[in-house]
């Protein structure tokens, strides 16, 4: 039946091109019928027009509020979207950008958390595979992946609130900043 036919369709569409699409849709929805043309219109929306929907093209559509128009009631605009188009380009897209999404595995998600500098605080390496993560839920709710590869408890654990802007100045580092005050406390 189609239950075992969607997964096919799901990875066909990933890595097709817009004819094939089509094609794909006009079967799909010959197959379910009468409300088959929403959901297929709904996926076509969501996927990609060229040869296939990478991880960078899926995510971009989701920063750019593409998904946010094709699915208002579930896909909220984010407030903090730079922040995040940001880390994307600076940390994930180098390593995976052109990874179809329909391919897209573990492996691929921990390379990008074993690239990250050694030096972002923890609460940095989260946000970024908070993102992963977040990508690839919404690519398996539009219906361009048939399940996320991560597994439950991939995310790293969220730091502890007090331990967030806590560090201290080295001895040498305070009396560099307080080396141009009086003792009223003035810049002089």
């Amino acid at each position: 039946g189609l239950g075992n036919l969607a997964p096919k369709f799901v990875e066909a569409g990933a890595k097709a091109n817009a004819t094939t699409v089509a094609k794909i849709a006009a079967r799909v929805e010959s197959l379910v019928k009468s409300d088959g043309a929403y959901r297929v219109e709904k996926i076509q929306k969501a996927t990609n027009t060229g040869d296939a929907v990478t991880f960078r093209t899926f995510a971009e559509r989701w920063t750019s509020g593409e998904l946010a128009r094709v699915y208002p009631d579930h896909v909220p605009v984010k407030s903090s979207v730079s922040d995040d188009i940001e880390r994307l380009q600076k940390h994930v897209y180098p390593r995976v950008k052109d990874v179809p999404l329909a391919t897209f595995t573990r492996e691929h998600a921990d390379h990008v958390m074993t690239q990250l500098p050694v030096t972002l605080r923890r609460a940095t390496r989260r946000h970024v595979a908070q993102l992963i993560n977040r990508v690839l839920n919404l690519a398996v709710f539009t219906g361009a992946i048939a399940s996320n590869p991560l597994p439950r408890g991939w995310l790293p654990k969220a730091p502890k609130a007090e331990s967030v802007g806590k560090e201290s100045l080295l001895p040498s580092e305070e009396a560099k900043l307080l080396a141009g005050r009086n003792a009223a406390g003035e810049t002089v």
